[in-house]
């Protein structure tokens, strides 16, 4: 609301400056040559300053917000991942994960976390999912990422986000080794991340329009003053 509310007052405000203007003082800016030149000195300063503090502004602000979202997804990760370990402990390898009892549990987790869950073989093949139907239509394939498999095979990552597109929807995927009391990694789980109520690149620009909103306001209101004075 305050955003339209500024694009509105600074259209009335051109309007205010520009008529008046026309109509009582046709050549204001050529009689008064150096009013003229302090305007545009004023005009172009603030305009580099402001280009200035929106950069710096959407920088930051998308920096806090992508650090914010990572905190998100390793705290789903890290907590699915607990509950599987839970009921894995057992396990002697991934072939224990092929039973009944066992895809219960997963469908247990999945409705608690709210989450789809797909279990790989440490080879990185599909074993298990909790929405089947995404590799039986072949929108993913039935192997893992690759990236995925080597930052937790190969450099023993206690989880891995990785960014995965399919046709034009691109989602975060969240990957993480399952161990069994052994401490041996029977298998691997993924879960996508797409909570759409965290929107932080729309949050970024809004603060930069608030910014640059307010910045403009202020240079109309001391152009108009200057003009009339």
């Amino acid at each position: 609301y305050f955003t339209s509310f500024s694009y509105l007052f600074i259209i009335l405000m051109l309007l205010a400056f520009i008529l008046p203007s026309r109509k009582n003082k046709p050549k204001l800016f050529r009689n008064n040559y150096f009013r003229t030149r302090i305007n545009v000195i004023l005009f172009t300063s603030s305009f580099f300053i402001l280009a200035s503090m929106a950069i710096v502004s959407i920088a930051f602000v998308y920096k806090r917000n992508e650090k914010n979202m990572f905190n998100l997804m390793s705290s789903k990760v890290s907590t699915v991942q607990g509950l599987l370990e839970d009921r894995t402990r057992y396990a002697k390898d991934w072939n224990d994960l092929m039973t009944q009892s066992f895809a219960s549990s997963l469908k247990e987790v999945s409705i608690a976390t709210k989450s789809d869950i797909t279990i790989y073989s440490p080879g990185g093949k599909v074993i298990r999912s909790t929405a089947p139907e995404v590799f039986e239509k072949l929108l993913i394939g039935s192997r893992i990422n690759h990236n995925m498999f080597y930052n937790i095979q190969n450099r023993n990552q206690r989880f891995y986000i990785n960014r995965e597109k399919i046709a034009d929807y691109r989602f975060w995927v969240l990957y993480a080794p399952l161990f069994n009391d052994a401490g041996d990694m029977i298998a691997i789980m993924s879960i996508p991340y797409t909570d759409r109520n965290y929107d932080f690149r729309s949050e970024a620009f809004f603060h930069a329009a608030l910014l640059i909103n307010l910045f403009i306001l202020l240079l109309l209101i001391s152009l108009f003053i200057s003009t009339r004075l």
